[in-house]
């Protein structure tokens, strides 16, 4: 009886430290999970930010005074489309990557808060709505022209308008110190604070 007790009590408690090992890598591999989105989030932000400073200074720096006035008259004509909304129709409409977030969402719900995920799919909202009105843009000016003048103007205002909301919230990842990553792993989550 002695010695079923005993077997009994190993099971139990060789049970219990097997879930704590699992439990603990898991957390370790969501770490590793949270950075790669990071990155893959800050790579998306980075992209969108060229593509606005691309589109909006027209300017190069070696335009002459004189280059720039007449780029002035023109955006100035009322039945032109401004030189940035044709620059935005010719550009390349960006391709953001989401692969990291929907292959890795499992092991981030270990590490995540709800304010964490609700910002992440905020953010894909925003760069799918700029990349609508982009395609937007892009058709009316190249199947219109110039007489896309009055169906483009509402439009750039709400890509300019999406553009600096998306960059304007940044990434909802924020860089994680190691403590927290540490503490979260051990099992001290009620003490740690949320990122």
């Amino acid at each position: 009886m002695n010695g079923l007790l005993e077997k009994t009590l190993f099971v139990i408690f060789g049970g219990i430290v097997g879930s704590l090992i699992t439990s603990r890598s898991q957390k370790l591999k969501a770490w590793k999970a949270y950075s790669f989105v990071r990155l893959e989030i800050d790579r998306n932000l980075k992209i969108l930010k060229r593509l606005r400073d691309d589109v909006s200074n027209i300017y190069k720096q070696n335009q002459t005074e004189q280059q720039r006035q007449i780029t002035d008259m023109l955006n100035s004509q009322e039945d032109n489309v401004p030189i940035q909304i044709q620059n935005l129709a010719w550009q390349s409409v960006p391709k953001w990557s989401y692969h990291g977030w929907e292959s890795q969402i499992a092991p981030l719900a270990l590490v995540l808060s709800d304010g964490q995920v609700k910002g992440v799919y905020d953010l894909q909202v925003l760069l799918e709505d700029v990349v609508c009105i982009h395609l937007k843009i892009g058709n009316l000016v190249k199947n219109y022209g110039d007489n896309a003048r009055d169906s483009v103007l509402p439009l750039w205002d709400e890509w300019e308008k999406t553009t600096t909301r998306a960059l304007q919230s940044g990434n909802p990842l924020k860089k994680a110190r190691v403590i927290h990553k540490w503490l979260s792993i051990v099992g001290f989550n009620p003490f740690v604070k949320p990122l």
